[in-house]
């Protein structure tokens, strides 16, 4: 779950988590590290900057799923989003059945049981497979709206993929840094063959709280980390910087900081428009 290595003089110190569950379990029984100062980000008052009211509350919605009207607000814009520019993909066949949407005649008039026509669809090879990697760092300068806009985009990207035939790996992660010491996490939410969860996903996609509090308070009980860090929590890597951490290839999807994407958080549309056409995705949309 944990290893501690170096990259020349930088020391890397790297979490992996296979679950939310897995996750809060392990920042539940993290013990403090006393380095850190006392002041601690994760319980930080009011939800405005943390993106909720409390630590506690954070948790609850890691571990349960959202069912407040937010979450209703993702389906209606994901719905939105997918009607305007992403295209169902699916191959069909019409053929004889038992049931259907328009009678076949012939079959109809000598008495044959399947009397009616459907369409069959053909599911694609699933050959292909996808990683898509979701940064959830993100600078001070951010909006809370635009890391929204990114979160939705990225789950109607993967709906639209799976339609298309291919196999999706979700990882989310996070990636900082503090003098000569990284924090890397990872964040392993989606495997292949599991069907996406937008509930189990849409707080740590679209909330800053899984950040600025969870997140905060993995670093807080990460005892390799030195004093420095009660400074400001550390800096976060450029996008260039964590393409040489991960492990990306040509089947790689990198959705990184909302600015290199063109995501304004002002309009949804606009938004997805500009970050398929950043990623170099167009084409398969």
């Amino acid at each position: 779950m944990k290893e501690v290595y170096y990259k020349g003089d930088k020391q890397i110190v790297e979490y992996n988590f296979n679950s939310l569950s897995e996750y809060c379990e392990y920042l539940t029984n993290g013990v403090h590290n006393g380095r850190i100062t006392s002041h601690l980000s994760s319980d930080a008052q009011g939800s405005e900057w943390s993106g909720t009211d409390s630590y506690e509350e954070a948790v609850q919605l890691c571990l349960y799923g959202d069912y407040s009207d937010r979450f209703n607000e993702l389906l209606k814009l994901k719905d939105d989003l997918d009607e305007s520019i992403l295209e169902k993909k699916k191959i069909g066949k019409q053929v004889v059945s038992k049931v259907g949407y328009i009678p076949h005649i012939p079959n109809y008039l000598i008495g044959y049981p399947l009397q009616m026509i459907n369409t069959e669809y053909t599911e694609f090879k699933n050959t292909e497979y996808i990683t898509i990697y979701f940064n959830v760092s993100q600078l001070g300068t951010y909006t809370k709206q635009q890391f929204y806009h990114k979160g939705v985009i990225c789950l109607s990207l993967i709906e639209h993929f799976e339609s298309a035939g291919y196999k999706v790996i979700l990882k989310l992660f996070a990636a900082s840094y503090c003098k000569h010491q990284t924090i890397l996490t990872y964040f392993n939410l989606k495997h292949e063959n599991e069907r996406l969860d937008i509930r189990n996903l849409f707080f740590p996609m679209t909330n800053v709280a899984f950040l600025r509090r969870m997140h905060f308070r993995l670093r807080e009980i990460t005892e390799e980390l030195e004093g420095f860090w009660s400074e400001n929590y550390g800096y976060s890597l450029t996008s260039k910087e964590i393409k040489s951490l991960l492990d990306t290839s040509t089947t790689s999807v990198v959705l990184s900081y909302p600015d290199e994407l063109g995501i304004s958080g002002a309009n949804l549309i606009e938004d997805a428009k500009n970050c398929f056409k950043k990623l170099g995705l167009t084409d398969l949309l």
